[in-house]
C-alpha cells in the first residue's frame, strides 16, 4: 500500500459517513435489508426473475414476511 496513513484516514472518514447517515446508522440495523425492498422496486431497480426484471411482482409479500410494513 502506497499511503497507508492516508488509507486509514479516508476509512475513518467514510466510517463517519456511514454512522451520520439515517439509512445506515438507524434503519438498516434496525429493520435489514427488507427496508430496502419498496424503494428499490419502485425505482425500477429490484433484480428479479434472473435479473431479466427490475420490479418484483408481489413484493409486498417479501416486506412484510421479513417484519417490516411501509
Amino acid at each position: 500500500m502506497a499511503d497507508p496513513k492516508g488509507f486509514k484516514e479516508a476509512v475513518k472518514a467514510v466510517i463517519g459517513f456511514v454512522q451520520q447517515d439515517h439509512m445506515s446508522s438507524g434503519v438498516m440495523p434496525k429493520l435489514g435489508t427488507a427496508a430496502l425492498v419498496a424503494p428499490v422496486n419502485s425505482l425500477g431497480a429490484f433484480p428479479s426473475y434472473n435479473a431479466r426484471k427490475g420490479t418484483l411482482d408481489g413484493w409486498e409479500r417479501i416486506q412484510w414476511r421479513n417484519g417490516w410494513r411501509s
